[in-house]
């Protein structure tokens, strides 16, 4: 497994999505994965005046709860 290569999930909220590996955590078996497990995070503007704003962030999954595509 590595970065770029093609995954579909198999579980969770996100079941069914195909997408590509962004960044692998092998230390806790965990992976980043373009587009699954949106998290929205809320950010305070950093210069007086700045109004803060409402993004949304990929949080990584577990190893398990996927499976290679190959073409």
């Amino acid at each position: 497994m590595k970065v770029g290569d093609t995954v579909k999930v198999i579980a969770g909220s996100d079941k069914g999505k195909i997408s590509e590996i962004a960044r692998v955590y092998r230390h806790n078996s965990k992976v980043l994965v373009k587009d699954v497990n949106l998290k929205t995070k809320h950010v305070k503007g950093k210069q007086e005046g700045e109004s803060g704003q409402i993004i949304q962030v990929c949080d990584y999954i577990n190893m398990v709860i996927f499976v290679f595509i190959t073409f």
